[in-house]
C-alpha cells in the first residue's frame, strides 16, 4: 500500500473499533477532493500475470512493493477498492465479455489510472487511509485481476509500456487459489451481506465473483487450470517479445531491474507471504461487513420500531 494507506488490521482491537464507530457517527476524518492531475502521464509497466502468482506478501503485494522501491506508482487491488473503481472494472468486464455497454479504450483506462485525490472517507476507505490531506497518485504500473484480463486492450492502449508476466507453476497456483481467494468467495454469508451492506460487501463481492465466472465459470478444477494456461498463452501471443519479461519472484532483483533499466537496490526483495496473512485480512473485511450490515439494520429497524410504537400508543389513546 502507498504512504497514504495504512493497515487497520495491525492496530489494536479497541483502536479499530473506535475508528469504525467514529466513522459511523459521522465524526471520522474527511479528505477533501482536489483537482485531478491534468498533466500528461505515461503508463510504464503492465503486470499481466494472474493474482497469487508471486504477487502476495503478508499485507502487501510483493511485486507491487518491488515496483514502488524502483520508484514506480502501481495501480493495484487496494487502489481499485478505496477509489471505488470495482464497479467501473465490472462494467468493463461486462462490455468485453457480454457485449453490455461500450468496450474500453485508452481514454477509459486513463480515467481510472490517472492522478487521483481521495475524497471523503466512506465505509471502506477508512480501512486504509491515514492521511488527512489530499492523496494524489499518478499510476505508472498496473497489476492484478481484473486488469490482467485486458492484456490486449492495455498493450494496445499503452504501446510503449513494458510488460511483466509474473509466472508460477499452474498446480501450485491452483492450490494457493483454492486455499485463499476461492475459499473466501465460498463463504455463504457474503451472498446475504452484499445486500445488507451495499457500500462494502456489495461493492467488491459481486465484481470478484464476476471476474472468476468469466475466467472459469467458478469451476476450480480442470477448467480453471486450463484457463490459467490459456491466459498465459494469450499474453505471450499479444505482447512483442522485446516488451515482455516472464518473471518468477524467486529470481529476485537482477532480471527485473535489467528489464526495466533500473539499478539493483540495496536490501532483499520484498518477501512473499503465506496464505495465513491473506485469510486474516479477509476475515477482518468480513467482520467489518457484518458490523456495517448490523448498523444498516439498526438504522432501518429503530425508526420502524419507533413508528410502530407511536402508532400503537396513538391507537390506544383513540380507544
Amino acid at each position: 500500500m502507498s504512504e497514504h494507506e495504512s493497515d487497520l488490521f495491525k492496530k489494536p482491537f479497541l483502536t479499530r473499533t473506535a475508528i469504525i464507530l467514529l466513522h459511523v457517527l459521522g465524526l471520522g476524518p474527511e479528505i477533501k477532493k482536489g483537482p485531478k492531475d491534468a498533466s500528461p502521464r505515461t503508463m510504464q509497466v503492465l503486470v499481466l500475470g494472474l493474482g497469487r502468482c508471486g504477487t502476495s506478501s503478508r499485507y502487501r503485494e510483493a511485486l507491487r512493493e518491488a515496483l514502488k522501491i524502483l520508484d514506480y506508482r502501481p495501480y493495484d487491488s487496494p487502489d481499485r477498492f478505496l477509489t471505488n473503481h470495482d464497479p467501473l472494472w465490472g462494467q468493463a468486464l461486462r462490455a468485453k465479455y457480454y457485449n453490455q455497454g461500450k468496450k474500453w479504450g485508452r481514454a477509459d483506462f486513463d480515467k481510472v489510472t490517472a492522478g487521483y485525490d481521495v475524497s471523503t472517507c466512506n465505509t471502506y476507505t477508512i480501512l486504509y487511509i491515514t492521511s488527512h490531506t489530499c492523496a494524489q497518485w499518478e499510476r505508472q504500473a498496473i497489476l492484478d485481476t481484473p486488469c490482467c484480463f485486458f492484456a490486449e486492450e492495455l498493450t494496445t492502449a499503452y504501446p510503449d509500456a513494458l510488460v511483466i508476466l509474473n509466472t508460477r507453476a499452474v498446480d501450485s497456483w491452483l492450490h494457493s487459489m483454492r486455499s485463499t481467494i476461492f475459499a473466501v468467495h465460498a463463504w455463504p454469508s457474503w451472498k446475504i451481506l452484499q445486500y445488507i451492506d451495499p457500500k462494502v460487501t456489495g461493492m467488491w463481492y459481486p465484481n470478484r465473483r464476476l471476474e472468476w465466472k468469466i475466467f472459469c465459470n467458478h469451476d476450480y478444477g480442470e477448467p480453471c487450470r486450463q484457463a490459467f494456461l490459456k491466459h498465459y498463452e494469450h499474453v505471450r501471443a499479444v505482447v512483442p517479445k522485446e516488451r515482455l519479461l516472464e518473471y518468477d519472484l524467486g529470481s529476485g532483483w537482477e532480471p527485473l531491474c535489467r528489464f526495466l533499466g533500473k539499478e539493483v537496490p540495496d536490501g532483499e526483495f520484498p518477501r512473499v507471504n503465506d496464505a495465513d496473512g491473506f485469510m486474516m485480512r479477509q476475515g477482518w473485511l468480513w467482520w467489518y461487513g457484518v458490523f456495517m450490515a448490523l448498523v444498516n439494520v439498526v438504522k432501518i429497524g429503530v425508526p420502524v420500531a419507533v413508528a410502530v410504537a407511536a402508532w400503537s400508543w396513538y391507537k390506544k389513546l383513540q380507544s
